[in-house]
């Protein structure tokens, strides 16, 4: 009996066993991963959907990360919000924190007052510069009502005391031409010099017009000026050839630089004050010089050389009436005792 296969032509049945024999060894032997495996597909229909999808997958994507973005844009706003908040805190606490320019010059005038009041130096004293920082805070003082106790002052001490008006007067007032300038006491190195008569002869000339007629005349002024200028030359020359020592030089020299002051203020329009009284400290006590210096907007002037003790005596006078007030405004300090006490008082240093 033949077999239902055997009708079949042989090379079919090797075309069949070509076919099945790579199939049994996959099934035997799984073949690896294949990359470029194709894609299964759906058909025309299939492939349209999944595509569709797709789109509607990115396009909720895209969606999705605009408002993530937003989000974070969001935040990144309150943020600098945030950090523009806290620079402001940080502004306005270093701002309540530093004090104020009035508020550091107040410490500053605070500070040198204690010490002017405390350890003023002798350059400080006798050039009027301590006492000038001391009269504005007393006059601060009284308007608030708060005194101090009665200091009495040496009539002919207040004579050696100089003022000026102000400081475009110079700052030194008349000082040395008090009594018209005629009996100056010059130095040795300068006394009876052909230049040093010159002068001695313009000054009380000079001092003489302002009195009467309330103003210097030119010709005058260019006469005292140019003496003047004569003189510092002579002086530097006699120290050059050592006619003179260093001291007597420096003496000298001060000497001249406090008359060309006193000489400079004839030559202002508020000269005549200087010689009608009004430009002269007055008070018995030191709360009355106070008033007046305040009323008159006196300041106190450098002494004449060689008067420095009334200076002394009235910065010692002015701390221990600044002293008893009572109060402690801008720093001042209760002192035990005065600066540069002098037995006898200042007339001793003359007598």
């Amino acid at each position: 009996m033949k077999s239902l296969f055997s009708n079949y032509p042989t090379w079919l049945w090797g075309a069949l066993a070509l076919v099945l024999a790579p199939s049994a060894a996959w099934a035997q032997y799984p073949p690896p991963y294949n990359p470029y495996y194709p894609v299964q597909t759906y058909g025309p229909i299939g492939n349209q959907l999944m595509g569709q999808a797709s789109v509607i997958s990115a396009t909720g994507g895209l969606y999705k990360d605009q408002e993530q973005a937003r989000i974070l844009r969001q935040q990144a706003d309150q943020a600098k919000i945030e950090t523009k908040k806290k620079s402001f805190d940080e502004m306005m606490y270093e701002k309540a924190m530093t004090p104020t320019f009035t508020e550091e010059m107040n410490k500053n005038q605070s500070m040198i007052l204690r010490r002017i009041m405390t350890n003023a130096t002798d350059v400080e004293i006798i050039k009027g510069e301590a006492q000038n920082i001391i009269l504005p805070t007393l006059v601060r003082v009284a308007v608030r009502g708060a005194y101090g106790p009665p200091v009495p002052l040496d009539p002919e001490m207040l004579q050696h005391i100089n003022v000026t008006g102000s400081v475009a007067d110079g700052g030194t007032g008349v000082g040395m031409l008090k009594n018209g300038g005629a009996n100056l006491t010059w130095p040795m190195s300068i006394v009876d010099t052909p230049t040093q008569k010159q002068l001695a002869a313009i000054i009380p000339t000079a001092v003489t017009e302002v009195k009467t007629g309330g103003q210097l005349k030119l010709d005058t002024y260019k006469k005292m000026n140019a003496t003047m200028d004569k003189l510092y030359d002579e002086v530097k020359k006699m120290f050059h050839k050592e006619q003179i020592d260093g001291g007597q030089y420096l003496n000298t020299t001060r000497f001249l630089d406090s008359l060309k002051g006193s000489l400079k203020i004839l030559s202002t329009p508020s000269a005549a004050l200087y010689f009608n009284g009004d430009y002269s400290p007055k008070g018995s006590t030191v709360r009355e010089l106070v008033d007046y210096m305040s009323d008159k907007g006196l300041r106190f002037g450098p002494c004449n050389p060689g008067f420095e003790a009334p200076y002394f005596a009235l910065y010692n006078a002015m701390v221990a009436y600044a002293s008893g007030h009572g109060e402690d405004p801008s720093g001042f300090v209760n002192l035990n005792a005065a600066k540069y006490p002098q037995k006898g008082g200042w007339k001793s240093v003359y007598r």
